[in-house]
């Protein structure tokens, strides 16, 4: 068995109640470098909730990173977000341009002191 590669690409997905929040929360991961790019999309969402089925307008929020930032990230969207019990999803990814790859290392790399 195979070690882990932290530098293999991941995306993670959550669901926020505004694009404002969806905003803030993009703008705290990519600034603390737990996400090399995060994309916005306005969604509908139907869901059960404490046993009521709800429609609510929300904002997809994809985090583009790797599997070496994935728990501090998973912790910091945990940390951050609004609601009582967030969606956060780790996707894996089959395959990635090799230069894309490398630019998303880079940019979730901590900075040298």
């Amino acid at each position: 068995m195979t070690a882990p590669d932290p530098d293999r690409p991941l995306l993670m997905l959550t669901t926020l109640p505004s694009r404002e929040a969806a905003q803030a929360l993009a703008r705290e991961v990519v600034q603390r470098r737990l996400a090399a790019c995060a994309q916005i999309q306005a969604i509908e969402s139907i869901y059960r909730w404490q046993g009521e089925v709800c429609e609510d307008p929300e904002w997809r929020l994809l985090l583009k990173t790797t599997q070496g930032r994935q728990a501090e990230l998973a912790a910091l969207v945990a940390d951050l977000h609004p609601y009582e019990l967030p969606a956060l999803l780790s996707l894996p990814v089959q395959w990635t341009e090799p230069a894309f790859a490398a630019w998303m290392a880079e940019s979730v790399a901590s900075p040298q002191a």
